[in-house]
Parts: C-alpha cells; structure tokens; sequence
C-alpha cells in the first residue's frame, strides 16, 4: 500500500533534499539521489498525489566515493584493470558495471567499495575519456583519471611454423607486450603452454611445451596486464621424433655411428649437434629425418649414455645408448723406418678399433701400399712410395678400422732417402752381366733378395748396400723398363726406366760349313 490509494508519487524528499522518482507502485518506489547532497542521515518523506504522506525509516547519505589509483592508464582489449579507493560502490554492496573511455568493459572480475578489477573490452586505438564505475544501487562514480585505448599489437612473422617439443620459435610484430613495460605473463603454441626466453616489444622467443593437439593453431601473447596479441593459423605440433636404433652401441675415437629413426631433425632444415653419451660428436657425415651417420669423438670408458640430436631449433631428440670402449693403442712399430716396399709390424691393443679389419692405413701421413696381416694385436703394412721423390716425412703410424675408429701411435716412422742407381750396362740380353751401382742398394736391409729388370727376374750374383752384379738369365722381346732390388726388409730400390732388353742375336748362316785350323 505503497500509494496509500492514490495513483502516483508527487515527490520524494531526503530531509530538505528533493529526490526523483522514477517508478511507483503500491509495492516499490524507485528514486534517484541527485547529486550534491551531504553526508547525512534523515528520513525519507514520501508525498502522494492523493495529498497522503508518509516518513520512510532513516536513509544514510555516505561520503562520495573517490578513486585513487588506476593500473594501468592504458590498454587494449584484454587487459585487467586495477581500481583501488575509497566509497568505489556508493554505498551499495558491490560495483557492477564499469566504463573505460566510454567503453563497457568485457568482464567485472570484483568489486568492492576499495578495490575493482575488470577486463577491457576492444576500443578503437586513441580513444581517451573518463572511468566511470556504477554500483549495485545504480549510484555511479567518475574518476579524474582517463583510460586510453592503445593500438593492438599485431605478429607479423612466426618461425618456424612447424615444430616439436623443446623447438625455439621466434615471433615478430609490433605491440608485443601488449602496451606493457613489464614481461610477457605467459604464451601459447597452437594451445599448448610456451616458455617465454627472450621478449621485447617487437621480438619474442618462445620455446615450445609438450602439444596439446596437431592441429594448426594460434600463437597467443597474453602480456602483463592480461591482454593477448595473437595469430591464428600460425604454428603446428609434429610428432616428437624418436631413435629406434643405433650402430654400433659401442666405439672409440672415429667409429662411424649409424643412429635410424623418425623425424631425426626435428622437423627443422637441420642438425646444429650431435652427442654420444655426452660428448659431442666430432663430426657429422650426413643427416635427414630418418638416418644420422656422426663420428665419435675421443671419450673416456664408460657406462652408457644416451644419444641426443639437437636440430637448429633447439628440439632435442634422444634415445638409444652408446657407450665409449677403450681406445686402441699402437706400442711399437718396427722397423720404426724405412722406405717404399719396407715391411712394417704395427703390435699394439684394440687395433682393430672394435670392428673386424683395419681398411685404410698411413705411416708419415702416406698410405700404405697393402695391409699383409692383421688381427687385434699385430697389423702388417707394406710402405709405399712418398709423394714427393725424394722426401723424408716423418709422422704417426694410423690405422683406420671397417667401424671407422682410429688408432694412431703416439711416436712417429721415418721415410729414409731412397736409394740412387746406375747400370752397366744398361742393356742387354739373355745372359749379359749387370753392375747396379749407387747408394743404399739393400734399402737398409741385410741383404738384397730379388732383383727384376724391366719386370723379368734376374739372377742375383752378389751385392752389397752400393754395388749389386746379377745376369739376365730371361729370353724377353725388346722393351724398356724399371730396375727394381727388394731386400730382406721388403723395402726396395727402384731405378725408373733404367733398363732396357735388346733383341735376341740370331744365326742366319755360316760359310765355310766346313773347315780346320786356320780357316
């Protein structure tokens, strides 16, 4: 009975203060509080159109409200708004609507009478004007401060656009830290969480968290005060790659490992290393999604350790195991010299480097002429020429297994001077006598043992380390060649082209056919 048997409200007073009305019925009046009135508390007289009127229970006028802080001034949509002051909910329980610049704000996350915090809506960039909070009452208050729209960042360029789990992705825009000095409070790849590395206003690097899905998906910047910069359609998950195989388990310097599996690089153009329990390889021979081939480096016996591979965006993929053996080693070489030809015993450990046979072999950085015997103990080497006439190189004995690992002795072989020859003569035939003259002729050896010219053998005579006499004792058509003594050490003197066979004498006829003394 509101009305009191009339039909309308004439006025509404607050003690001396007029109050609008703004609806009547017999069950609820709804007035509103001008501004300008004192804190107060007096009786509401209510004056009804019938001339009726009635005293209302005391109304409390409370001090208006004031903001003291907005954080921050400025923003996009997204960003939370911290407002703290005094009265911020008029007197009412809670606030319930806020404007920023004009603007509703998308979300009232709280609201009391000292602290309101809200979620802008979007606004068109530069757009400036009051902050206006409105409580449960309807009373409203407008703080001093303005709210500024900022323009919304924008991503440019995101790199790469596929990845795994551990990949760096770059992100480059503008606006990055949505309108904020402070870091970045997080970043999503296509859903899944990222790590923030690095970040400024136009360059941000994410590391890539476990995915969420495969799906192509957003790149989403959520900056300090909440707002997000993000791109659809920018990023994809692959599958994390995986090693289902690695051969051989166990090496030593040099060993080629042959590590199988799927998508071995991570989905990027390619490997920046490669680690073998632990240490890094020392060199990487090929590489693609399914197949590595490395080298081991130098490593110290031990238990077994996985084998990583780190793509050039830092995604890892590790599996398998590999452990480092003993390396072998080379304790004597003998002789410790010699020249082309020169029969050189290599006895050491491991020297067949965990494979099955030793391939390639170097004494002084020349390779051998052929690998005679071996097994892992003993190696034998025949010595080949120098490369260069004449030189004496001196360097390690090396010996590269079929596994690929090394073994390398830790002194040095010598080359020693070639010999130097001269025939005479220098021609002949079945049964002529040749002097070979000249210097180290038994290739510092004990004794010549055979002697060919121009290829055929000749028999030897006697020699010793500066004159060597032997007899053609061949039949050979008319050629020229080389001059070759091999003593009992396997080294050899070689006189280049210094040979040559005459052709054979023949009878055609003698005359008289007959004769005696004298004739």
């Amino acid at each position: 009975e509101l009305l009191a048997g009339g039909s309308t409200v004439r006025h509404v007073t607050l003690g001396a203060a007029p109050v609008v009305p703004v609806f009547a019925n017999d069950s609820l009046i709804v007035a509103v509080l001008p501004g300008g009135v004192s804190p107060v508390r007096v009786a509401i007289n209510v004056t009804l159109d019938s001339g009726a009127s009635y005293l209302a229970p005391d109304f409390e006028v409370v001090t208006l409200g004031s903001v003291a802080s907005v954080q921050p001034l400025a923003g996009q949509v997204g960003t939370t708004v911290l407002i703290q002051g005094s009265g911020l909910a008029g007197g009412a329980d809670t606030v319930v609507a806020v404007w920023l610049a004009g603007v509703p704000v998308a979300q009232v996350l709280s609201g009391n009478d000292t602290v309101v915090q809200v979620v802008a809506a979007d606004g068109a960039a530069g757009l400036t004007g009051p902050i206006t909070l409105e409580a449960s009452t309807g009373a409203r208050l407008n703080s001093s401060q303005t709210w500024q729209y900022l323009t919304v960042g924008t991503i440019a360029n995101v790199t790469p656009s596929l990845g795994v789990v551990g990949t760096v992705v770059t992100v480059q825009g503008t606006g990055l830290l949505a309108g904020s000095a402070d870091p970045l409070r997080g970043a999503t790849l296509a859903g899944a969480a990222a790590q923030v590395t690095m970040q400024n206003d136009t360059y941000v690097e994410l590391v890539a968290g476990a995915p969420v899905n495969f799906a192509v998906g957003a790149v989403v910047l959520t900056g300090a005060t909440g707002a997000q910069i993000s791109q659809p359609g920018v990023f994809q998950y692959a599958a994390a790659g995986s090693i289902t195989s690695v051969d051989p388990p166990t090496g030593q310097f040099g060993t080629v490992v042959t590590i199988v599996g799927t998508n071995l690089l991570s989905s990027a153009a390619d490997l920046a290393a490669v680690t073998l329990a632990g240490e890094a390889a020392w060199a990487v021979q090929s590489r693609n999604s399914t197949v590595v081939v490395a080298v081991a480096p130098d490593g110290a016996p031990a238990a077994p350790g996985p084998v990583q591979l780190r793509a050039v965006s830092g995604a890892v993929v590790s599996g398998g195991a590999w452990q480092f053996v003993a390396r072998g080693s080379i304790t004597s070489a003998f002789p410790s010299a010699g020249v082309r030809g020169t029969r050189v015993t290599v006895r050491g450990a491991a020297l067949l480097g965990g494979g099955t046979q030793v391939q390639r072999a170097w004494l002084a950085g020349v390779p051998v002429d052929s690998i005679l015997e071996q097994n892992d103990t003993e190696v034998v080497l025949r010595a080949a020429a120098t490369f260069v006439a004449g030189s004496t190189p001196q360097g390690a004995v090396r010996l590269v297994a079929d596994s690929g690992a090394e073994v390398v002795s830790a002194f040095n072989w010598t080359y020693l001077a070639e010999a130097t020859l001269s025939l005479s003569p220098a021609y002949g035939q079945l049964g002529t006598h040749v002097t070979i003259s000249g210097l180290h002729l038994l290739s510092y050896g004990a004794a010549v043992v055979t002697v060919t010219l121009a290829g055929q053998p000749a028999e030897l005579v006697r020699g010793d380390d500066t004159s060597v006499e032997v007899r053609v004792n061949t039949s050979a058509v008319a050629q020229t060649g080389d001059v070759v003594l091999t003593s009992d050490t396997g080294g050899q003197a070689v006189g280049v082209g210094l040979w040559s066979y005459r052709p054979e004498s023949t009878v055609a006829g003698v005359t008289p056919a007959t004769g005696q003394a004298g004739t």
